[in-house]
């Protein structure tokens, strides 16, 4: 699944369902996947956290998100 992300930028990434769940709903599956990849591949993490800084900067509303 790495080889898909290997040409995203960071608005790609923002822009990613997978990405957002991770962001949004922080689970251990997601948050092992998103570290390795960026050990596997750290010419990314300025792009990654260029992204979680674009997602995490925007609000849907001000209440809290829950996964149904």
């Amino acid at each position: 699944m790495f080889k898909k992300y290997l040409t995203y930028d960071a608005i790609e990434f923002a822009g990613d369902e997978y990405f957002l769940q991770w962001r949004m709903f922080l689970d251990e599956d997601s948050d092992e996947f998103w570290k390795n990849f960026m050990e596997s591949y750290p010419e990314k993490k300025s792009d990654i956290f260029r992204a979680i800084r674009i997602v995490d900067s925007c609000r849907i509303n001000e209440f809290e998100l829950t996964q149904t």
